[in-house]
């Protein structure tokens, strides 16, 4: 069914009527509007006219009677090339290409990270890397040690390859400018430091030790300008270091971290005092590593939301198969449990609004079910899924056809689904996919550059490497 949708403000008739004043002034003074819009009086002005009025502290009488003066209002035709018809998308995946090998270390891989996207290349040759070039993917693929390669996003044409960095290989990347030089750099962790490289893979540099505020084997970190000077600051775990790789300050409490896994810890404005803190599960910390609250709650995977629209951020943690949500301060405001209990895990939770009633919902995988939970912690949906190995993977919410309806997107250890965001209801089950799961979810990007969304999902086992999903009618709006 379509739509119409008007693009520009609606024209209105307007209805203009003469108000009366709270105040009456009478007099033998009258005015009326010339032939040249000049004022013109009609008598010469009395002292009494001039006089000021006598104070008496009462104001002025007020006529009973007010004349009612209105202009009528004036039709007008709309125009109607200003309307345009829209068709909600199709929901029809399809695998639009893969990579499933390389030609550098081709043993190497197996990704179970979360793949990253982002221009790398001066695809127009316009002698800029910027937005207007084809997107690129960015994994990290292993065999032992992890491999850094980046491949073009339309065709999976190779662009670098990074070997004998010790990267993890379970270990996410972030991706952004954290020199200012409007190029896009790339961060990774090995099992102890941190490492920075250019967008052409060459290595910028690597950190001091962080051993014991990070995992060691699968970190996610993150980049963000924690006091807005202009240099980004590098968090992973509690762990903030600067812009070139100086190890400025460190957390005493949580990382950020689940069971067996990763750390998950960034920075964002919980409390609206234009400073940003780095968030985990149990703590959060100030620029220079000091807790400003500590809860003694367990750690965990987190998220930021707005749950009770009061202007401040609110945070869910997940640790051994329990939500949690805790107020700016630290205070646990409700707690749920996955199907399965502690022993199933959960990986990182999701926020987005999965039922469109314009408020937050929570949404996390365990190792038997797919849950959602409402904005007070009640189960709002669950599916059963398969994610036995590890129990800690995540997944993604996007609203594909442009209907107004989010999709979720969640991939375990033998399949992709797609639900229906309010209730669940199953909108693809795909095999082609197989994963031995760990910290991994599906990213949802335009990578090829056309316009429209696809989604990146990594695997290993069966399918290796990686698969874009895109939909077979080009349907699918813009991220």
């Amino acid at each position: 069914m379509s739509r119409l949708v008007n693009r520009v403000p609606h024209l209105m008739c307007l209805l203009l009527s003469a108000g009366c004043s709270d105040y009456n002034f009478t007099g033998d003074k009258q005015t009326e509007v010339g032939a040249e819009g000049t004022t013109e009086t009609t008598s010469d002005p009395t002292p009494e006219d001039t006089a000021e009025p006598e104070d008496t502290g009462e104001p002025p009488p007020i006529d009973d009677v007010c004349e009612e003066r209105s202009i009528p209002g004036e039709s007008v035709d709309l125009n109607t090339e200003c309307y345009v018809e829209y068709t909600p998308g199709t929901f029809t995946p399809v695998v639009e290409w893969a990579k499933p090998s390389w030609s550098v270390e081709p043993s190497s891989n197996n990704i179970m990270m979360m793949p990253a996207v982002a221009s790398l290349t001066d695809d127009n040759g316009d002698g800029v890397i910027d937005s207007n070039d084809v997107p690129d993917i960015i994994v990290v693929t292993y065999g032992s040690t992890g491999t850094l390669r980046a491949v073009q996003g339309d065709t999976g044409a190779e662009i670098f390859n990074v070997v004998g960095q010790g990267l993890q290989g379970q270990g996410a990347v972030a991706v952004g400018d954290i020199d200012n030089d409007g190029i896009v750099e790339i961060v990774a962790c090995t099992n102890n430091t941190v490492k920075a490289f250019e967008h052409d893979g060459t290595l910028k540099w690597t950190s001091g030790s962080v051993a014991g505020h990070i995992y060691g084997t699968s970190d996610m970190p993150s980049i963000a300008d924690m006091d807005g000077d202009g240099n980004p600051e590098i968090i992973v775990g509690r762990a903030i270091l600067t812009n070139t790789g100086v190890v400025r300050a460190t957390g005493l409490y949580g990382r950020g971290a689940s069971q067996n896994v990763g750390t998950s810890a960034f920075a964002v404005d919980l409390d609206a005092d234009g400073d940003q803190e780095v968030i985990t599960g149990n703590a959060i910390y100030d620029i220079d590593g000091n807790a400003l609250w500590y809860n003694g709650e367990s750690d965990g995977y987190v998220a930021v939301a707005d749950f009770d629209a009061d202007g401040q951020g609110e945070i869910v943690v997940m640790y051994a198969g329990e939500v949690r949500l805790q107020d700016t301060d630290g205070t646990v405001l409700w707690r749920s449990g996955i199907t399965g209990g502690s022993s199933y895990y959960g990986g990182a939770p999701t926020v987005a609004d999965f039922d469109g009633d314009g408020a937050p919902e929570v949404g996390v995988a365990g190792r038997s079910n797919y849950t959602v939970f409402d904005t007070d912690g009640t189960k709002l949906w669950e599916r059963a899924t398969q994610d036995a190995s590890s129990g800690n993977t995540g997944s993604a919410v996007f609203d594909f056809e442009g209907d107004g309806v989010a999709e979720v997107v969640y991939a375990d250890e033998t399949r992709l689904w797609v639900f229906n965001g309010p209730d669940g209801a199953v909108k693809l089950e795909s095999t082609e996919h197989s994963n031995a799961t760990w910290t991994e979810y599906p990213v949802i990007a335009d990578v090829d550059g056309d316009g429209q969304a696809e989604i990146v999902v990594a695997n290993t086992g069966t399918y290796t490497g990686f698969h874009v999903f895109g939909d077979a009618d080009g349907s699918w709006k813009s991220v």
